[in-house]
């Protein structure tokens, strides 16, 4: 089997909440875990590299990683979910190869799907090999305000680790935003000049962020619709955004700082497409009072 869609992203920009949407549709069928990391698996991205040893018999000389399989293996196990035990132990002990990938994907006749925020970062060889490997795939592509989602980022960073450097010391949060991961996750336009110079205008679709909590009927209504689905699913956390980040205020100085930092991308990105994008613009440069809230924003663009 082949997965019927991807989404590549972006981090923090409703991809969490995509993933409980389309695995409660009762036309799909998505893997127990939101995030294969495949295409991404080269420790030459900043990402979790959570794949990058091949061969099963390097794994199993790892007692962490060992735990790691167990623990989600028996879980499955201790809630009667045998499906997903099987496809656990499918999952950690094979050697990952394209066809390994392929048969994570079990269902026949349910729609199903990887949603990968990281596969924002992969290079053109990349690109190209999910290209050959999933030529009629489609694409979802979320983006959010390139500045609110860096703040998040840093606030979810915060919240895991503990140390909330970076929401308070300026060098520390400079640092953070200007790395290489954090400039090539929100560089969407890279990202969607990329993609699209392999596959068909048509296959990829850009959905918005504020939509979620805007008008969240009308994005999964053009999601659904775009990775295959028939029947409209409006589920009742449908508007209820999904592991949310803790709570800061961001200081005026950070704020100026993004504000500089991303301001010709989000003047690039509201002149090719407009919408929501448009709104970005509007509040960079004017106060979020002086925004006219009234128009009808469309929710989704194709690039």
């Amino acid at each position: 089997m082949k997965p019927d869609f991807i989404c590549i992203g972006a981090q923090k920009a409703g991809t969490s909440w995509l993933y409980e949407m389309i695995s409660n549709h009762p036309e799909c069928a998505m893997p127990p875990v939101k995030e294969l990391h495949y295409f991404d698996r080269s420790t030459d991205y900043p990402s979790t590299n959570v794949l990058s040893k091949t061969r099963l018999i390097v794994r199993l000389k790892k007692m962490r990683y060992l735990a790691r399989c167990f623990v989600r293996i028996s879980r499955a196990i201790l809630r009667l979910n045998f499906k997903h035990a099987k496809w656990w132990i499918r999952y950690h002990f094979s050697d990952f190869s394209d066809s390994w990938y392929l048969d994570l994907f079990q269902s026949e006749s349910l729609i199903t799907g990887d949603i990968t925020p990281s596969y924002a970062l992969l290079n053109e060889a990349d690109v190209k090999r999910m290209k050959e490997l999933l030529p009629d795939v489609k694409l979802v592509f979320i983006l959010r305000n390139p500045i609110c989602r860096a703040w998040s980022m840093l606030k979810m960073r915060a919240g895991k680790s503990g140390n909330d450097t970076v929401l308070s010391d300026f060098r520390a949060f400079k640092r953070a935003v200007d790395s290489n991961s954090q400039s090539l996750r929100s560089d969407y336009i890279r990202t969607i000049d990329l993609y699209s110079k392999y596959f068909d205008q048509t296959n990829v679709l850009i959905g918005f962020f504020d939509a979620i909590e805007e008008n969240p009927k009308e994005l999964l209504d053009e999601i659904c619709n775009h990775i295959g689905c028939n029947q409209a699913f409006y589920p009742d956390s449908m508007s209820k955004p999904v592991n949310q980040s803790v709570t800061a205020e961001i200081p005026k100085e950070f704020l100026d700082y993004l504000n500089d930092k991303y301001r010709d991308d989000i003047t690039e990105l509201a002149n090719r497409y407009g919408t929501y994008a448009n709104k970005w613009l509007q509040e960079l440069d004017a106060s979020s009072e002086d925004v006219d809230g009234s128009e009808h924003l469309t929710p989704v663009v194709h690039p």
